[in-house]
């Protein structure tokens, strides 16, 4: 599993870096506030994929082996488009985005989301690198078209973002297609109702949980936006974006254990794989975020502009949530693949309580303080719920999340076979 992980983390790495990219681009050529809009429009895409996702989202990795491919794929079209209609009206009357960008969001989520259905299929099958080369591959395009559009068509305002968008969810669907049908045996189509049933049973209740969680990694967002302006929004949503670069690992990590996971009959096994993990993640976060609290100031100004001396402070109050979080999506990785999704939904819903209580009443006073001590709290309160549930079910003891004998020997093992036969 190492080896997987590993190019999974190496290939996050590279998306990391790209985002970097194209948040440094963004921050020093387009200005805080311009930064701020663009914040606003890939939440609006995120909030248009979480409503496809209902039916074409992860419940996909776990009822995939369970009913046939082609009626799955037939079904998650159709409801791409129900909600493309349902996702366009929540985004009109929410005002998410100003109305002159409205058309050019609808198009990109909806390649996006047919881009995340053929990702997840691809995924359910454990082909583990195909899917990170893809996904990997967007924020690459989008960095490259960014960087062009600057620096050769001297094109710098929000357009050069937006059509660099259209570029990556592009060329990245492409490629999810041709790779998805071409290595596809003959499509069969059976059992309509059954799958019908399912993709909603598992679906909504995972996609709920989803959902929530989107509202508590971005209710701050719309909080500053709304007490403050979109020159804040957007000196947040910087210190916020390198503060979540740091989920990588865990990322990383669940991305190979979800489809472990799902197709395994074993729970016991699979609670043991997510203790290993959870403990290896602690450490390596915690070394992560020593790191970025480290650097100097001048450090982020000198990379991002003097727009945003905010930084760090932001990463500084971010950082006991970003802790929590990443080991909150171990957890969350766990529930889904032996179909407990509901678990999350309810973990996320006590988030979304913490957010909405606290946001309100700190944004307003503390701004960027204020946001990083609300979000530590709401990804506290999630991660908590879930450690609970988690520790209930499998009858786990205090003992078992302490890294022990067996944990080493594992770790040992792991990194033998990791090379072994080279990576």
């Amino acid at each position: 599993m190492f080896k997987l992980i590993a190019h999974t983390l190496g290939t996050k790495i590279i998306s990391v870096l790209a985002n970097f990219l194209i948040i440094v681009l963004a921050s020093r050529n387009l200005g805080a506030a311009t930064v701020g809009d663009i914040s606003l429009i890939v939440l609006s895409v995120t909030v248009f994929l979480q409503i496809n996702n209902i039916v074409g989202g992860p419940a996909l990795v776990y009822l995939l082996p369970r009913h046939e491919t082609g009626t799955i794929l037939l079904l998650s079209y159709i409801w791409l488009i129900i909600t493309t209609v349902i996702g366009a009206v929540i985004i009109f009357l929410l005002k998410l985005v100003p109305p002159v960008y409205f058309h050019h969001v609808i198009i990109l989520s909806v390649i996006f989301s047919l881009l995340t259905i053929h990702l997840t299929v691809i995924l359910s099958r454990e082909k583990i690198k195909t899917y990170n080369y893809i996904l990997a591959g967007n924020p690459v395009v989008l960095a490259i078209s960014l960087a062009v559009f600057i620096y050769f068509v001297h094109d710098k305002d929000i357009y050069a973002y937006i059509k660099g968008l259209y570029l990556a969810y592009g060329i990245t669907f492409l490629l999810s297609t041709i790779f998805l049908f071409a290595k596809s045996k003959a499509l069969r189509f059976s059992n309509f109702s059954a799958v019908l049933r399912d993709l909603f049973k598992f679906g909504s209740i995972m996609q709920l949980a989803n959902i929530l969680q989107l509202l508590n990694y971005r209710m701050n967002y719309y909080l500053i936006e709304r007490f403050w302006n979109k020159a804040t929004l957007g000196i947040y949503s910087v210190g916020n974006q390198v503060s979540e670069g740091v989920w990588l690992l865990s990322q990383s990590t669940a991305t190979v254990l979800y489809p472990k996971i799902s197709n395994s009959k074993d729970e016991h096994t699979s609670a043991k794989m997510v203790l290993f993990f959870l403990k290896m993640i602690a450490l390596l976060t915690i070394l992560i975020i020593g790191i970025l609290l480290l650097l100097p100031t001048h450090f982020y100004t000198f990379i991002f502009g003097n727009e945003f001396t905010e930084t760090k402070l932001i990463i500084l109050f971010l950082s006991a949530g970003i802790f929590f979080l990443s080991l909150s999506r171990i957890f969350s990785t766990y529930f889904s693949g032996i179909g407990k999704p509901q678990i999350n939904t309810i973990s996320s819903a006590v988030g979304l309580v913490m957010v909405t209580g606290f946001g309100l009443w700190l944004i307003p006073r503390w701004a960027f303080v204020g946001a990083g001590i609300t979000a530590s709290i709401t990804y506290f309160s999630s991660f908590l719920f879930q450690l609970i549930t988690f520790v209930r079910k499998t009858k786990s003891k205090a003992g078992d999340f302490l890294i022990g004998k067996e944990d080493i020997d594992r770790l040992k093992f792991e990194l033998q076979n990791f090379f072994k036969n080279g990576k």
